[in-house]
């Protein structure tokens, strides 16, 4: 199929031969509000509304593509989240705490500021936030890196243990996220862009394991620190994008 799929154009040929060709439905099948919901990254997701726009003085239903609903696809908010906690948090490769340090220290491939893949990516920095969250239970329950959670509870109920660790996690929170920015006097730069880190790696790690189980509440509760994250960090088309995906997930789509 030969479609320039980078064009306004493109994009509506590409939607009336899958309409057509692929999924073999005839016009009428949406005169009664039928609708689809037309996946895509930001661009695409641009194009197919700038289509609608053009496209919505036609005679019918099918021609004004009332039936499209143009919605970004999560694993492509996934990959431009991971590429903005890269950009965001790369540094230079001799201060200590910037992901270049480790990249340089870890011999890490395919990762740099300007493009990575995402894969390695990912991989990258779950195992840094992990090694930094490990450091900060070593830290604040006062024990060597031999130890484990589960010797530590080794003499104890799994209620006792729990509630040991239930506080440790609340003192970890409130001393490090809370306003890890606040901190930087004390703690100094190195540590306090940790936990900064750390803390939008939450929301990172929590977007990604809703999508996989198909969580769309949770997906939904990580919106809006995810707009921020993208607004913050320059990338406001899709800033933008969240917000009406935000809008769709709850007064359009529970309505289809």
């Amino acid at each position: 199929m030969e479609i320039d799929q980078s064009s306004v154009e493109g994009n509506l040929e590409i939607l009336k031969f899958i309409i057509a060709c692929t999924l073999v439905l005839p016009a009428t099948y949406f005169d009664n509000g039928k609708r689809i919901i037309v996946g895509g990254d930001q661009l695409s997701v641009s194009r197919v509304e700038t289509v609608k726009r053009c496209v919505d003085d036609d005679v019918t239903a099918f021609d004004r593509m009332e039936w499209a609903l143009p919605a970004l696809q999560l694993f492509h908010l996934q990959m431009n989240l991971c590429s903005l906690m890269v950009k965001t948090y790369f540094g230079e490769s001799d201060k200590p705490g910037s992901l270049s340090f480790y990249v340089a220290r870890l011999k890490r491939k395919r990762i740099s500021e300007g493009s990575s893949s995402f894969h390695a990516a990912d991989e990258l920095l779950r195992n840094v936030f992990n090694g930094m969250v490990l450091w900060l239970w070593k830290e604040e329950l006062g024990i060597d890196s031999s130890k484990t959670l589960d010797e530590l509870g080794a003499n104890q109920d799994m209620t006792t243990m729990l509630n040991q660790v239930f506080t440790a996690a609340e003192a970890i929170r409130a001393r490090y996220l809370v306003r890890p920015e606040a901190n930087r006097k004390a703690y100094g730069n190195a540590n306090t862009n940790a936990a900064l880190f750390i803390r939008d790696m939450l929301v990172y790690i929590e977007l990604g394991d809703a999508i996989k189980q198909g969580d769309v509440r949770r997906i939904e509760a990580v919106l809006m620190p995810i707009t921020i994250m993208f607004q913050a960090g320059g990338t406001k088309n899709y800033a933008n994008l969240l917000l009406r995906l935000a809008f769709d997930i709850c007064h359009t789509w529970t309505e289809l």
